[in-house]
């Protein structure tokens, strides 16, 4: 139940279950009447997580395999702009870059799950992967560097144990003076201390 609040949200979730206690109060439902009522409230097709969470023993795992930087070598001479030819920016060594990005699922079980990237002036994106491939790469061209990746970054799995993996911080970062490592090291330390302090469901 904590999994289908953090994927869900909680209110959704307990809309579903007052709708679910609302509708089977004078009956005995069965484990098929939980799964069609959550699926009718919620309008989600939950087949996935009672296949791979109620009726078996599999456990989330989802990693950050790597995070590349190949700077992207400025072109020299003309370059076709907005309808023109104009002299190429030849830029300098801060980018543009090519990043790439491996996550894998670890396990056997297969569901979506969040992932945040955290860029160098700050701008922070989510982005959500469905689990469905074991292994999924990330290709993006962009003038900032990636200094942050998180998988899962608000514990929606509460079932997922083993979570140093989930965490991706640039070694690079920060370039100059600033406590900016320390911090994100803090928050990571937070995140995990939230997740075990959780109820369990």
């Amino acid at each position: 139940i904590e999994t289908l609040g953090g994927l869900y949200g909680e209110d959704r979730l307990l809309r579903a279950l007052r709708a679910y206690v609302h509708e089977h109060r004078f009956g005995h439902p069965s484990g098929d009447d939980f799964q069609a009522s959550l699926e009718s409230s919620l309008g989600e097709d939950l087949g996935w997580f009672f296949d791979s969470v109620i009726r078996s023993d599999r456990l989330p795992d989802w990693a950050v395999l790597s995070v590349r930087h190949h700077w992207i070598k400025p072109v020299d001479g003309l370059v076709w702009r907005e309808g023109s030819w104009s002299e190429a920016d030849a830029g300098g060594e801060s980018g543009p870059w090519r990043i790439e990005i491996e996550l894998g699922r670890r396990t056997e079980l297969v569901g979506p799950v969040e992932v945040e990237l955290q860029w160098e002036g700050g701008r922070v994106e989510r982005r959500t992967w469905d689990g469905r491939d074991r292994f999924v790469r990330w290709t993006e061209e962009s003038p900032e560097v990636l200094i942050r990746v998180a998988v899962d970054p608000d514990g929606a799995w509460a079932l997922e144990t083993r979570r140093v993996d989930n965490y991706w911080r640039n070694p690079d970062w920060p370039r100059g003076p600033g406590h900016a490592g320390v911090l994100w090291w803090l928050d990571g330390a937070l995140r995990v201390v939230g997740f075990l302090t959780m109820p369990w469901s």
